[in-house]
């Protein structure tokens, strides 16, 4: 049974376990390296809290749809400038990264996400890979 301890509480408790993790005043904190970095900036669609103000501006464009940055080849679009840098990679054929096994180059990476095609590459190939199996 989870219960404040108080109304002013500053931890909720959990059959005698007490967590400062569940209290609403501690919401807007982020521990990094042991000092809390207080989220002053809350975005005004969503209430989400940021540590700077370009953040929330960043966020907000999620809430209104705003693209500012375009592709000066094609008429993409994007809310973000490091997606528009990832997406001029279509038009250059730049493909900065490289599999650490096969050196097979790719334009992008995104870690985590099944879709991506280095995702697929490593899955596929070397899915029975083990450093004893190349001996």
């Amino acid at each position: 049974m989870l219960n404040q301890t108080s109304d002013n509480a500053s931890a909720s408790t959990l059959n005698g376990y007490t967590s400062p993790l569940t209290n609403d005043s501690n919401r807007d904190r982020i521990s990094k390296g042991g000092s809390a970095i207080e989220k002053r900036f809350p975005c005004s669609f969503c209430g989400k809290g940021f540590s700077f103000p370009q953040q929330v501006e960043i966020h907000q464009r999620m809430h209104t749809g705003e693209k500012p940055y375009g592709c000066h080849l094609c008429r993409a679009t994007f809310s973000q400038s490091s997606s528009l840098n990832r997406h001029q990679r279509v038009h250059t054929g730049e493909k900065p990264f490289s599999c650490t096994q096969c050196n097979m180059r790719f334009a992008h990476v995104h870690m985590g996400e099944r879709s991506s095609d280095y995702t697929s590459h490593l899955i596929s190939p070397y899915s029975a890979y083990t450093p004893d199996s190349v001996l």
